[in-house]
């Protein structure tokens, strides 16, 4: 009988390769169309705490095209900034969108968690970022989630913005559709495993779903 953890990796390996797929195609109209939908993204990095002039390092895991790496290289013009995503279609959109700003950055087209997490940067982020990725990452978002606890600095800062939940079962059979969970699952571990500092439940399309914000930190 197969072991349980090598079903959850053989699991989490075939969604890894669907995911690469849905964006293959996706990556060329991403920037065009997810902004009717994904809210919440400049917001969630408006809370951070920190001053414009800091020396961070931040990484976010699923950066895509790049979209947020690009607010936050404005947002934080000293900053060292790392994105990972699964998509090597997705990473080319985002370098270039980047390659003009002056910011020292890393695009990594790996699973965040393998070895190497921070390639030749600082060895622990001030800020890890997750949006609208955990939503799309099953069985193993915990996994995701431990692992970014375990990269923070102490006193460093969690920040997830993604869909909640929809009081509409055909909604969510779409979203599922399209690799999308909404089963108000995420933000429960969130405040179990990083204290929370700030956290909302905003409405979409009055109320067709709803998406958080949530930002939590490491405990010294």
């Amino acid at each position: 009988m197969m072991q349980t953890s090598e079903l959850n990796l053989r699991v989490a390996q075939e969604q890894a390769r669907k995911i690469k797929r849905y964006y293959t195609f996706h990556s060329k109209i991403y920037d065009a169309t997810r902004w009717t939908f994904l809210f919440g993204r400049h917001w969630v990095i408006d809370w951070l705490p920190f001053g414009r002039t800091e020396k961070l390092t931040i990484m976010e895991i699923g950066c895509g095209t790049g979209y947020n790496l690009k607010y936050l290289a404005q947002s934080y013009p000293k900053a060292k900034l790392i994105g990972w995503d699964l998509s090597k279609e997705m990473l080319q959109v985002a370098e270039e969108k980047l390659h003009s700003i002056p910011n020292k950055y890393i695009l990594r087209n790996d699973a965040y968690g393998t070895e190497g997490t921070f390639a030749g940067a600082s060895p622990k982020a001030d800020v890890i970022l997750f949006s609208y990725c955990l939503t799309m990452v099953n069985p193993h978002w915990q996994d995701l989630l431990l692992q970014a606890k375990e990269d923070l600095k102490e006193g460093g800062v969690l920040a997830v913005v993604d869909f909640h939940d929809s009081r509409f079962p055909l909604f969510k059979r779409w979203m599922r559709k399209n690799h999308v969970r909404m089963e108000s699952h995420l933000l429960p571990f969130l405040q179990q495993h990083f204290p929370t500092t700030k956290h909302e439940v905003r409405r979409a399309y009055l109320g067709l779903w709803h998406y958080f914000l949530f930002m939590g930190k490491k405990e010294s």
